[in-house]
């Protein structure tokens, strides 16, 4: 009987138990219980609660979900001092976080859910924030399935330095198989900041709009660029502070890292698209491409008028050139390390000028063409195209060390010179003007002209590998005028070449005519001592004096001698202040002897038409003129030692003999004439030989009463002896006839 009893009220006690546990339960179920002194009345209880987030708040509630398996604890005014080893500080007006009752049961404290609204934190170290081995440790410290943030403001920090704000930002979180996963994320304004520069990028309104697993979609409002130290310092940049990126669709992979980024950037209300293509590492670093297409783009604008004022130029409707193309970068470590540029300009009906603002000349920009490309500090012009359809100006080349080093490339179709030389402030002429025996220069325009410009730090080379130069007029010091129908310059370093076709020369001693000119020189700078000149060469007997004598080459040529000569010229001299080298090959066209003074030549030539060679070591003429007015064959021969022999065979006159005076016995007909002259160049005194036979001459001899008539055997021979024009003395005159001999020396007065 007691044994039932026992029973019985065991039972009911039970009953009662069940009863009031089932009574809280639905009291909890119904409204949540103030739990903060129960927390402090049990320790246990809060130490398992400080052992799982450390938390600090004012007031927690307790609120259980029989139906929901669901047990909630709701804090104010929360402070998770400890949240992760690498989050603290974490904020937050009210914190709400659900176990499972199931868990609880079986002592297995895991968080299903966590609610943070309107708060904030810090994170530290975001490298090391987002290995996958420390997010899988703060797992198995910290487990819960799903977190959310409502209304919070972020700091992340990197060392002690803070990198990133992000404002009002609504972030869900849950875990899975393959660890933690975005549900959602909407940030008002995230600002990325450069420490270094000062430099704030800053992002409006990123919200996720598309997630795959691990592949997510945001979409970003627009992205300003504030603060742009680096640029502002910059004397050549401006009006980047009207740049703003919009509309932009970021994709990112949370395992590979790969992220694709399109949208549209805005530049004085001109809007372009690009995209990027690569991969985030650690959320800030990013290695990839990107694309530009420019539609309409005023590159001139982000240009500070210094740039040409430098230089005293400047551009009208300077902000009317727009550009169109495509701009493609490789970017490695968030650096530009590759960057390439095609791009082409659309100009209005406006007229573009490029003006020169010292003498306010000005050239018309019809279109620009570019491609570009820049590389490890390296700016290359791949080519820039200017006004294709008329000059077509190509430049190419690269810019090193800060556009302190660079060479240039220019080409160009045709140009014309006067105006552009002008533009430059005369320094094509400059360039020119390597005689010094140059006062002017005119050139109608220059074709297919080809230059390089090489700049070595203080030191530039300026060379011209080919210009073909039209309608050239040259004036010298000495007032001669050189028209030159075209023209070709090439230098290179100190090497210099000038080709011509043909020039007209006029001065004070006539005309001439010069073709196939080309001058050589390997140091332009030198170029009076270092210099060959080739050329066919037709002009008088003076100029060629002239021109000899303008390379100090004085061959003690006979100055009272006038006529034609043509043929090829070279003069060369290749071993710096050393003496010319000449050379010349042609023909004499009637020369003719010019009396100078009122003394008679006793040879004196006419009419003379032949060859020539002449030389530094030779001088050979050959030919046929008229001495002493009777026609002779003349051969002249002056050899390296300057001593002339001459051979003239003549069919002689009487008159030819004028010279003997008195002693000329010869009266009528023509006799076979040979003389031999002697002389030595650097001496005034000759030796004339001759030799006549007498056979068709009429002879009479006065003073001894002596004839002989025509057809008879008849020699006279003998040797001539001068002081430049004046008769000394005959030697061994011998006058032979059938019937006569006379053997005589003769001395003339005034020979000593």
């Amino acid at each position: 009987m007691f044994k039932h009893k026992i029973i019985k009220y065991f039972f009911i006690s039970a009953l009662i138990l069940f009863f009031l546990i089932l009574l809280a339960i639905l009291r909890l179920s119904y409204k949540p219980l103030d739990i903060t002194y129960f927390s402090n009345a049990y320790p246990l209880v809060q130490k398992q609660m400080s052992e799982l987030f450390d938390i600090k708040s004012k007031k927690v509630f307790l609120k259980v979900n029989v139906l929901k398996n669901e047990l909630s604890l709701k804090a104010s005014n929360v402070l998770l001092q400890d949240f992760n080893y690498k989050i603290s500080n974490v904020k937050a007006k009210q914190a709400l976080i659900t176990f499972k009752i199931t868990d609880i049961i079986k002592n297995k404290i895991e968080t299903n859910n966590i609610t943070i609204k309107q708060g904030g934190l810090d994170i530290y170290d975001l490298k090391e924030f987002v290995k996958v081995n420390q997010l899988a440790n703060a797992k198995k410290k910290y487990a819960f399935n799903n977190i959310v943030f409502e209304e919070i403001n972020i700091n992340i920090y990197e060392g002690n330095k803070k990198i990133a704000i992000l404002s009002n930002c609504n972030l869900a979180l849950s875990k899975n198989k393959d660890g933690i996963q975005i549900n959602d994320l909407l940030i008002d304004s995230l600002v990325l900041k450069n420490s270094n520069t000062k430099d704030n990028l800053i992002l409006n309104n990123l919200k996720l709009i598309q997630k795959n697993k691990h592949n997510y979609t945001f979409k970003i409002e627009n992205i300003e660029l504030q603060n742009k130290e680096a640029y502002s310092k910059n004397k050549y940049i401006k009006n980047l502070n009207k740049v703003l990126f919009k509309e932009i669709i970021f994709n990112y992979d949370s395992i590979s890292f790969y992220t694709s980024i399109e949208g549209k950037v805005l530049l004085n209300n001109y809007t372009n698209s690009f995209f990027a293509n690569g991969t985030i590492m650690n959320f800030k670093e990013f290695n990839g491409d990107l694309t530009v297409n420019i539609d309409k783009l005023p590159i001139f604008t982000l240009l500070e008028n210094n740039i040409f004022l430098e230089n005293k130029y400047n551009v009208n409707n300077i902000s009317s050139i727009l550009f169109s193309g495509m701009l493609t970068a490789a970017i490695k470590k968030n650096v530009f390390e590759k960057v390439g540029i095609k791009i082409f300009s659309k100009l209005n009906e406006s007229d573009i000028f490029l003006k020169n603002l010292k003498n306010s000349t000005k050239i018309k920009i019809e279109d620009i063409a570019l491609e570009g490309q820049f590389n490890k500090n390296i700016y290359e012009i791949k080519n820039l195209n200017i006004n294709q359809d008329k000059q077509n100006l190509k430049i190419n080349g690269k810019f090193y060390n800060n556009f302190k080093n660079f060479f240039l490339n220019i080409d160009a179709d045709k140009i014309k010179f006067n105006k552009v030389n002008k533009f430059l402030n005369n320094s094509l002429e400059s360039n020119l003007k390597y005689f010094d025996g140059i006062s002017s220069i005119n050139v109608e325009q220059i074709k297919n002209l080809k230059l390089n410009i090489l700049k070595d730090n203080n030191n530039t080379n300026f060379n011209i590998l080919n210009s073909d130069l039209e309608n050239i007029k040259l004036v010298t010091r000495k007032k001669m005028k050189l028209d030159i129908s075209s023209a070709k310059i090439i230098k290179k370093n100190r090497n210099i070449k000038l080709y011509s076709s043909d020039m007209k020369v006029e001065g004070e001693l006539g005309s001439s005519y010069i073709s196939s000119l080309s001058i050589f020189s390997d140091d332009y700078r030198k170029i009076n001592s270092n210099i060959e000149v080739k050329s066919y060469i037709s002009t008088n007997y003076k100029f060629l004096n002239f021109l000899l004598s303008e390379f100090n080459i004085n061959k003690n040529f006979p100055k009272n001698l006038e006529g034609e000569v043509s043929g090829f010229l070279k003069i060369s001299n290749k071993k710096n202040n050393g003496s010319y080298r000449y050379f010349f090959e042609g023909s004499l066209d009637n020369f003719n002897y010019i009396k100078t003074n009122n003394n008679d030549m006793p040879i004196v030539l006419n009419k003379f038409n032949g060859e020539v060679v002449l030389s530094n070591d030779l001088i050979k003429i050959e030919g046929n003129g008229a001495i002493n007015g009777s026609q002779s064959d003349i051969k002249i021969l002056v050899n390296k030692d300057s001593v002339l022999t001459a051979t003239i065979d003549a069919q002689a006159k009487p008159s030819s003999f004028n010279f003997l005076g008195k002693y000329n016995f010869i009266q009528e007909g023509n006799s076979k004439l040979k003389i031999s002259i002697t002389k030595n160049m650097n001496t005034r005194k000759w030796k004339a030989s001759f030799n006549a036979n007498l056979f068709s001459n009429e002879i009479k001899v006065n003073f001894i009463n002596f004839f002989k008539p025509i057809n008879r055997r008849g020699t006279v021979s003998g040797e001539l002896y001068f002081e430049d024009l004046d008769l000394i003395k005959v030697d061994k005159l011998d006058f032979l006839t059938e019937e006569l001999l006379v053997s005589a020396n003769l001395l003339f007065k005034g020979g000593g």
